[in-house]
């Protein structure tokens, strides 16, 4: 049977065959071309869902090689011990609320049987590590680690429009000051829910308790955040990128057509489109819908990842930029904002490391024979650029379709 990297290379191999038969025939594009570019595509797509599988499978064997391997440098540094050591009397703690000295002092401890811990950090920078895996906005967004939660507030400026000018000899220059704004980024505090851990598993001297609470809580905070950073309204949480974008195209119809992309891409101003961070954002069933689309002359528009980059990642382009899946975004439809384009780089999350994890065994949980456990995170998030970097695609509220 193939392993994963056996998938992942039939792959590589296949997209770059795409790549070079679309860049061959590109001039001179004929309808069998088209029909062998369809069967390539339905071979990629295949071989792109059983690597989605067999991840989904290991995902729990890559958490764990993370937790090897992530931060040993800077816990030996800052502590003069081992990872190792350390992750294990920290779940001991978890285990069993008894902390070593040593330990204590890097954590508060809370009082009675709640077991309100503040996380270290080396345990508190693998979990917002791990976050990156539930959304597409820490992808590409700015991430501003803070001690603390209050306030921050962001100045903003709008220089696309403002340019220098020629200066006669001995005249007196001009000033033309810049328009600064604010941009505010309070932090909210959200919640994993509680989980409770029957006493049995917590007994088992195999059972990993970080395995756990990787598992279990920060799926939940990172769902969580995702969904916020995405489309969140601002009141009372954070400013979702969806809804602080502006306007860029008003699709022509719902049936996603290629002149739609190629208006949103140049709706944003073009000293952004040239940032190296500049990407298309939207959710996996738009991405499908992309990958349908012809321009025309018939010719595919969505080019298959082949190189590996960043985390054994194969980064897909439409028109030239990278595609950022985010399955927090409404999918196609009436109404909808479906696809962002621009610099999202200049969206500011803010992480408070101040992570608490609370082991609870009042009589609510010991009478059932239970622990139980949960996690408070405190983070913000902001577009703070008042250019326009990131602009959305806007569907038509009714479904029209396009004249012939």
């Amino acid at each position: 049977m193939a392993t994963t990297q056996d998938l992942r290379e039939q792959h590589a191999i296949l997209a770059k065959e795409a790549t070079e038969f679309l860049n061959v025939n590109e001039k001179n594009w004929q309808p069998e071309h088209t029909e062998k570019w369809d069967a390539m595509e339905a071979q990629l797509t295949e071989l792109e869902n059983m690597i989605k599988r067999r991840d989904a499978m290991a995902r729990r064997d890559v958490e764990e090689a993370k937790i090897e391997n992530v931060l040993q440098v800077t816990e030996r540094v800052k502590h003069g011990m081992d990872d190792k050591s350390r992750m294990a009397q920290f779940e001991n703690a978890l285990k069993t609320g008894n902390i070593p000295a040593d330990l204590r002092a890097e954590m508060s401890t809370g009082t009675g049987s709640e077991g309100g811990y503040t996380v270290p950090i080396y345990v508190a920078d693998r979990w917002i590590d791990a976050l990156k895996s539930f959304g597409g906005m820490r992808t590409v967004s700015t991430i501003l680690p803070t001690d603390y939660g209050n306030t921050i507030d962001y100045p903003t400026s709008d220089v696309t429009s403002q340019k220098g000018s020629i200066l006669a000899e001995n005249a007196q220059a001009t000033a033309l000051d810049p328009n600064f704004g604010v941009v505010s980024i309070p932090t909210y505090k959200f919640s994993s829910h509680t989980v409770a851990v029957p006493i049995e598993l917590l007994q088992d001297a195999a059972f990993s308790i970080s395995a756990f609470v990787d598992e279990h809580l920060i799926i939940r905070i990172g769902r969580a955040t995702e969904e916020m950073f995405t489309k969140g309204t601002g009141d009372k949480q954070p400013m979702g990128m969806v809804n602080a974008a502006e306007k860029g195209k008003d699709a022509a119809s719902t049936e996603l057509g290629y002149d739609d992309l190629i208006d949103l891409q140049h709706s944003v101003d073009y000293a952004y489109r040239e940032s190296s961070q500049c990407a298309f954002m939207m959710h996996d069933q738009t991405v499908a819908a992309v990958r349908k689309i012809k321009d025309n002359y018939g010719r595919p528009i969505f080019m298959p990842g082949y190189q590996m980059e960043g985390e054994n990642t194969m980064v897909n382009r439409l028109l030239g930029v990278p595609v950022v899946v985010n399955n927090n975004m409404d999918p196609i439809g009436p109404g909808t904002k479906s696809i962002l384009f621009g610099d999202f780089s200049r969206y500011i999350i803010r992480d408070v490391r101040a992570m608490q994890m609370l082991r609870m065994t009042d009589s609510f949980y010991a009478t059932r024979g239970q622990v139980g456990f949960l996690i408070l995170s405190r983070h913000g998030g902001n577009f703070v650029d008042a250019g326009g970097a990131v602009k959305y695609l806007a569907m038509p509220a009714s479904a029209t379709r396009k004249s012939s």
